[in-house]
Protein backbone atom coordinates (compact mmCIF):
# COMPACT_ATOMS: atom_id res chain seq x y z
CA UNK A 1 0.00 0.00 0.00
CA UNK A 2 1.32 3.43 -0.93
CA UNK A 3 2.31 6.17 1.48
CA UNK A 4 1.95 8.66 -1.39
CA UNK A 5 -0.11 8.65 -4.54
CA UNK A 6 -1.08 11.14 -7.23
CA UNK A 7 -4.28 11.68 -9.16
CA UNK A 8 -4.42 13.25 -12.60
CA UNK A 9 -6.02 16.69 -12.69
CA UNK A 10 -8.49 15.61 -15.38
CA UNK A 11 -9.52 12.58 -13.30
CA UNK A 12 -10.08 14.78 -10.25
CA UNK A 13 -12.21 17.14 -12.37
CA UNK A 14 -14.38 14.25 -13.57
CA UNK A 15 -14.97 13.09 -10.01
CA UNK A 16 -15.68 16.57 -8.68
CA UNK A 17 -18.18 17.25 -11.46
CA UNK A 18 -19.96 13.97 -10.73
CA UNK A 19 -21.03 15.32 -7.29
CA UNK A 20 -21.01 11.77 -5.95
CA UNK A 21 -19.23 11.07 -2.65
CA UNK A 22 -19.41 7.28 -3.06
CA UNK A 23 -17.60 7.50 -6.42
CA UNK A 24 -14.91 9.73 -4.94
CA UNK A 25 -14.36 7.41 -1.96
CA UNK A 26 -14.26 4.28 -4.10
CA UNK A 27 -11.85 5.80 -6.61
CA UNK A 28 -9.48 7.04 -3.87
CA UNK A 29 -9.65 3.66 -2.15
CA UNK A 30 -8.86 1.82 -5.40
CA UNK A 31 -5.89 4.03 -6.24
CA UNK A 32 -4.57 3.90 -2.68
CA UNK A 33 -4.86 0.12 -2.24
CA UNK A 34 -4.26 -0.93 -5.84
CA UNK A 35 -7.20 -3.32 -5.43
CA UNK A 36 -10.48 -3.80 -7.30
CA UNK A 37 -12.11 -6.17 -4.80
CA UNK A 38 -15.69 -4.90 -4.38
CA UNK A 39 -16.32 -6.83 -1.17
CA UNK A 40 -13.11 -5.54 0.40
CA UNK A 41 -14.03 -1.99 -0.65
CA UNK A 42 -17.45 -2.33 0.95
CA UNK A 43 -15.88 -3.43 4.24
CA UNK A 44 -13.12 -0.84 4.27
CA UNK A 45 -15.43 2.05 3.35
CA UNK A 46 -18.42 0.88 5.45
CA UNK A 47 -20.58 0.81 2.34
CA UNK A 48 -22.97 -1.87 1.10
CA UNK A 49 -22.10 -3.97 -1.91
CA UNK A 50 -24.98 -2.31 -3.72
CA UNK A 51 -23.48 1.13 -3.10
CA UNK A 52 -20.06 -0.05 -4.22
CA UNK A 53 -21.45 -1.61 -7.39
CA UNK A 54 -23.36 1.57 -8.25
CA UNK A 55 -20.25 3.67 -7.68
CA UNK A 56 -18.15 1.29 -9.80
CA UNK A 57 -20.70 1.53 -12.60
CA UNK A 58 -20.64 5.32 -12.50
CA UNK A 59 -16.83 5.37 -12.50
CA UNK A 60 -16.93 3.12 -15.55
CA UNK A 61 -19.23 5.54 -17.37
CA UNK A 62 -16.72 8.30 -16.60
CA UNK A 63 -13.92 6.07 -17.98
CA UNK A 64 -12.49 5.88 -14.45
CA UNK A 65 -12.91 2.20 -13.71
CA UNK A 66 -11.47 0.77 -10.51
CA UNK A 67 -8.76 -0.97 -12.50
CA UNK A 68 -7.43 2.45 -13.57
CA UNK A 69 -4.25 3.57 -11.82
CA UNK A 70 -2.87 7.04 -12.57
CA UNK A 71 0.37 6.99 -14.52
CA UNK A 72 2.00 9.36 -12.04
CA UNK A 73 1.44 7.02 -9.08
CA UNK A 74 4.39 5.52 -7.27
CA UNK A 75 6.22 2.77 -9.12
CA UNK A 76 5.62 0.55 -6.11
CA UNK A 77 1.84 0.68 -6.47
CA UNK A 78 0.67 -2.92 -6.85
CA UNK A 79 -1.24 -3.52 -10.05
CA UNK A 80 -4.79 -4.82 -9.99
CA UNK A 81 -3.62 -8.13 -11.40
CA UNK A 82 -0.89 -8.46 -8.75
CA UNK A 83 -3.10 -7.57 -5.80
CA UNK A 84 -6.22 -9.51 -6.72
CA UNK A 85 -5.71 -11.85 -9.69
CA UNK A 86 -8.94 -13.81 -9.25
CA UNK A 87 -11.33 -10.88 -8.83
CA UNK A 88 -13.45 -9.81 -11.79
CA UNK A 89 -15.03 -6.38 -11.78
CA UNK A 90 -18.45 -6.38 -13.46
CA UNK A 91 -18.86 -4.17 -16.46
CA UNK A 92 -20.94 -1.04 -15.95
CA UNK A 93 -24.63 -1.83 -16.46
CA UNK A 94 -24.86 0.40 -19.52
CA UNK A 95 -22.16 -1.64 -21.26
CA UNK A 96 -24.48 -4.56 -21.86
CA UNK A 97 -24.92 -4.89 -25.61
CA UNK A 98 -27.93 -3.19 -27.17
CA UNK A 99 -29.93 -5.66 -29.22
CA UNK A 100 -32.24 -4.76 -32.09
CA UNK A 101 -35.85 -5.89 -32.26
CA UNK A 102 -34.86 -8.28 -35.05
CA UNK A 103 -32.15 -9.88 -32.92
CA UNK A 104 -34.50 -10.20 -29.96
CA UNK A 105 -37.26 -11.75 -32.11
CA UNK A 106 -34.83 -14.16 -33.74
CA UNK A 107 -33.50 -15.33 -30.38
CA UNK A 108 -37.02 -15.67 -28.97
CA UNK A 109 -38.03 -17.93 -31.87
CA UNK A 110 -34.88 -20.03 -31.95
CA UNK A 111 -34.12 -20.35 -28.22
CA UNK A 112 -36.82 -21.75 -25.94
CA UNK A 113 -34.67 -20.93 -22.91
CA UNK A 114 -34.67 -17.22 -23.70
CA UNK A 115 -38.41 -17.27 -24.42
CA UNK A 116 -38.94 -18.78 -20.95
CA UNK A 117 -36.78 -15.96 -19.50
CA UNK A 118 -38.98 -13.32 -21.12
CA UNK A 119 -42.17 -15.02 -19.90
CA UNK A 120 -40.83 -15.19 -16.33
CA UNK A 121 -39.65 -11.56 -16.46
CA UNK A 122 -43.07 -10.40 -17.64
CA UNK A 123 -44.68 -12.23 -14.74
CA UNK A 124 -42.26 -10.80 -12.15
CA UNK A 125 -42.47 -7.21 -13.43
CA UNK A 126 -46.23 -7.45 -13.85
CA UNK A 127 -46.24 -5.63 -17.19
CA UNK A 128 -45.65 -5.98 -20.90
CA UNK A 129 -41.95 -5.88 -21.66
CA UNK A 130 -40.51 -3.00 -23.64
CA UNK A 131 -37.77 -3.49 -26.25
CA UNK A 132 -35.28 -2.16 -23.69
CA UNK A 133 -36.51 -4.68 -21.09
CA UNK A 134 -36.07 -7.54 -23.54
CA UNK A 135 -32.67 -6.23 -24.63
CA UNK A 136 -31.50 -6.10 -21.01
CA UNK A 137 -32.68 -9.65 -20.37
CA UNK A 138 -31.01 -10.88 -23.56
CA UNK A 139 -27.80 -9.24 -22.35
CA UNK A 140 -28.08 -11.08 -19.03
CA UNK A 141 -28.81 -14.34 -20.83
CA UNK A 142 -26.37 -14.04 -23.70
CA UNK A 143 -23.64 -11.60 -22.64
CA UNK A 144 -23.36 -12.46 -18.92
CA UNK A 145 -24.03 -16.11 -19.69
CA UNK A 146 -26.59 -16.81 -16.96
CA UNK A 147 -28.74 -19.81 -17.85
CA UNK A 148 -32.53 -19.68 -18.00
CA UNK A 149 -32.72 -21.75 -14.80
CA UNK A 150 -30.38 -19.39 -12.93
CA UNK A 151 -32.23 -16.31 -14.21
CA UNK A 152 -35.51 -17.82 -12.99
CA UNK A 153 -34.07 -18.07 -9.46
CA UNK A 154 -32.62 -14.56 -9.81
CA UNK A 155 -35.97 -13.06 -10.82
CA UNK A 156 -37.82 -14.56 -7.89
CA UNK A 157 -35.06 -13.51 -5.49
CA UNK A 158 -35.30 -9.90 -6.75
CA UNK A 159 -39.09 -10.02 -6.40
CA UNK A 160 -38.77 -11.22 -2.80
CA UNK A 161 -36.26 -8.48 -1.99
CA UNK A 162 -38.62 -5.79 -3.23
CA UNK A 163 -41.69 -7.33 -1.66
CA UNK A 164 -40.10 -7.25 1.79
CA UNK A 165 -41.38 -8.84 5.01
CA UNK A 166 -44.67 -6.93 4.91
CA UNK A 167 -45.55 -8.38 1.51
CA UNK A 168 -46.12 -4.96 -0.05
CA UNK A 169 -47.10 -5.00 -3.72
CA UNK A 170 -43.79 -3.57 -4.96
CA UNK A 171 -42.13 -4.84 -8.10
CA UNK A 172 -38.42 -4.95 -8.92
CA UNK A 173 -37.19 -2.77 -11.76
CA UNK A 174 -35.31 -4.02 -14.79
CA UNK A 175 -32.32 -2.02 -13.54
CA UNK A 176 -32.36 -3.74 -10.14
CA UNK A 177 -32.56 -7.14 -11.84
CA UNK A 178 -29.64 -6.19 -14.07
CA UNK A 179 -27.49 -5.04 -11.12
CA UNK A 180 -28.16 -8.29 -9.29
CA UNK A 181 -27.34 -10.26 -12.44
CA UNK A 182 -23.94 -8.57 -12.68
CA UNK A 183 -23.27 -9.53 -9.05
CA UNK A 184 -24.23 -13.15 -9.69
CA UNK A 185 -22.07 -13.29 -12.81
CA UNK A 186 -19.17 -11.80 -10.86
CA UNK A 187 -19.66 -14.44 -8.15
CA UNK A 188 -19.67 -17.07 -10.89
CA UNK A 189 -23.09 -18.43 -10.02
CA UNK A 190 -23.67 -20.70 -13.01
CA UNK A 191 -25.94 -23.51 -11.86
CA UNK A 192 -29.42 -23.58 -10.30
CA UNK A 193 -27.90 -25.32 -7.27
CA UNK A 194 -25.37 -22.52 -6.76
CA UNK A 195 -28.13 -19.95 -7.22
CA UNK A 196 -30.38 -21.61 -4.64
CA UNK A 197 -27.48 -21.91 -2.19
CA UNK A 198 -26.65 -18.23 -2.60
CA UNK A 199 -30.29 -17.22 -2.08
CA UNK A 200 -30.47 -19.29 1.12
CA UNK A 201 -27.23 -17.66 2.27
CA UNK A 202 -28.70 -14.22 1.71
CA UNK A 203 -31.96 -15.13 3.44
CA UNK A 204 -30.00 -16.28 6.49
CA UNK A 205 -28.01 -13.05 6.45
CA UNK A 206 -31.17 -10.93 6.26
CA UNK A 207 -32.68 -12.98 9.08
CA UNK A 208 -29.63 -12.36 11.26
CA UNK A 209 -29.74 -8.68 10.37
CA UNK A 210 -33.35 -8.65 11.55
CA UNK A 211 -32.35 -10.24 14.86
CA UNK A 212 -29.58 -7.68 15.39
CA UNK A 213 -32.04 -4.87 14.58
CA UNK A 214 -34.31 -6.11 17.37
CA UNK A 215 -31.37 -6.49 19.76
CA UNK A 216 -30.40 -2.88 19.07
CA UNK A 217 -34.04 -1.76 19.39
CA UNK A 218 -34.27 -0.58 15.78
CA UNK A 219 -37.91 -0.84 14.74
CA UNK A 220 -40.17 0.27 11.89
CA UNK A 221 -37.42 1.33 9.49
CA UNK A 222 -34.86 -0.12 7.13
CA UNK A 223 -31.19 -0.24 8.00
CA UNK A 224 -29.00 2.51 6.61
CA UNK A 225 -25.86 1.45 4.70
CA UNK A 226 -23.52 2.20 7.63
CA UNK A 227 -25.57 -0.06 9.91
CA UNK A 228 -25.53 -2.86 7.33
CA UNK A 229 -21.76 -2.57 7.03
CA UNK A 230 -21.30 -2.75 10.82
CA UNK A 231 -23.69 -5.72 11.12
CA UNK A 232 -21.88 -7.61 8.37
CA UNK A 233 -18.53 -6.94 10.02
CA UNK A 234 -19.73 -8.21 13.41
CA UNK A 235 -21.20 -11.36 11.91
CA UNK A 236 -17.99 -12.00 9.96
CA UNK A 237 -16.05 -11.72 13.23
CA UNK A 238 -18.17 -14.60 14.54
CA UNK A 239 -20.42 -12.86 17.08
CA UNK A 240 -23.85 -14.18 17.90
CA UNK A 241 -26.76 -11.83 18.57
CA UNK A 242 -26.57 -12.16 22.37
CA UNK A 243 -22.95 -10.96 22.43
CA UNK A 244 -23.85 -8.04 20.16
CA UNK A 245 -26.73 -7.20 22.50
CA UNK A 246 -24.32 -7.17 25.45
CA UNK A 247 -22.05 -4.73 23.59
CA UNK A 248 -25.11 -2.58 22.86
CA UNK A 249 -26.15 -2.51 26.54
CA UNK A 250 -22.66 -1.50 27.63
CA UNK A 251 -22.54 1.17 24.95
CA UNK A 252 -25.84 2.70 26.06
CA UNK A 253 -24.75 2.54 29.72
CA UNK A 254 -21.50 4.37 28.98
CA UNK A 255 -22.61 6.80 26.26
CA UNK A 256 -26.34 7.15 26.79
CA UNK A 257 -27.11 6.34 23.14
CA UNK A 258 -26.82 3.75 20.37
CA UNK A 259 -23.30 4.67 19.28
CA UNK A 260 -22.31 2.11 16.65
CA UNK A 261 -18.70 3.26 16.45
CA UNK A 262 -18.34 2.79 20.23
CA UNK A 263 -20.05 -0.61 19.96
CA UNK A 264 -17.68 -1.57 17.19
CA UNK A 265 -14.71 -0.70 19.41
CA UNK A 266 -16.01 -3.02 22.15
CA UNK A 267 -16.69 -5.87 19.74
CA UNK A 268 -13.37 -5.46 17.95
CA UNK A 269 -11.49 -5.69 21.26
CA UNK A 270 -13.44 -8.81 22.20
CA UNK A 271 -12.70 -10.29 18.77
CA UNK A 272 -8.98 -9.57 19.12
CA UNK A 273 -9.04 -11.28 22.53
CA UNK A 274 -10.81 -14.32 21.05
CA UNK A 275 -14.05 -13.65 22.94
CA UNK A 276 -17.20 -14.23 20.87
CA UNK A 277 -19.81 -15.73 23.22
CA UNK A 278 -21.54 -14.44 26.33
CA UNK A 279 -19.88 -17.18 28.37
CA UNK A 280 -16.37 -16.26 27.18
CA UNK A 281 -16.94 -12.55 27.74
CA UNK A 282 -18.40 -12.97 31.24
CA UNK A 283 -15.62 -15.39 32.21
CA UNK A 284 -13.03 -12.82 31.11
CA UNK A 285 -14.90 -10.06 32.97
CA UNK A 286 -14.97 -12.18 36.13
CA UNK A 287 -11.25 -12.95 35.86
CA UNK A 288 -10.40 -9.28 35.32
CA UNK A 289 -12.59 -8.27 38.25
CA UNK A 290 -10.82 -10.71 40.60
CA UNK A 291 -7.42 -9.46 39.50
CA UNK A 292 -8.44 -5.84 40.00
CA UNK A 293 -9.90 -6.58 43.44
CA UNK A 294 -6.74 -8.42 44.48
CA UNK A 295 -4.51 -5.62 43.20
CA UNK A 296 -6.58 -2.93 44.88
CA UNK A 297 -6.56 -4.85 48.15
CA UNK A 298 -2.76 -5.01 48.21
CA UNK A 299 -2.21 -1.51 46.97
CA UNK A 300 -4.88 0.05 49.17
CA UNK A 301 -4.09 -1.74 52.48
CA UNK A 302 -3.26 0.88 55.16
CA UNK A 303 0.08 0.48 56.93
CA UNK A 304 0.06 -1.43 60.24
CA UNK A 305 0.16 0.97 63.26
CA UNK A 306 3.50 1.16 65.02
CA UNK A 307 3.74 -0.42 68.44
CA UNK A 308 6.35 0.19 71.11
CA UNK A 309 7.99 -3.16 70.42
CA UNK A 310 8.84 -1.98 66.91
CA UNK A 311 11.46 0.35 68.38
CA UNK A 312 13.05 -2.16 70.75
CA UNK A 313 14.24 -1.18 74.17
CA UNK A 314 14.50 2.61 74.18
CA UNK A 315 16.03 2.77 77.63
Amino acid sequence: MNNEFLIKTEDAEHILHAHDGDCALLYLWSVFTGSNDLEQAAGDLFMTLSQVRDAAEKLGRMKLSMSHTPAESSAHTPSVQESSPSVKIPLPADELPEYTSEEINACTKSDSGFKAVLDATKQILGKQLTRNDMSRMLGIYNHLGLSAEVIYVLLHYCAELYRGPEGAARKPTIRSIEREAFLWANKEIHSPEEAEAYVEEQKLLHSRFSSIKSALEIYDRKLVPTEEAYFSSWLEMGFEVDAIRLAYERTVTRTGKRALAYMNTILTKWHEAGLHTIQEIEKQDSSSSRKNTSHQGKAGRPPRPFTPTDFGDLK
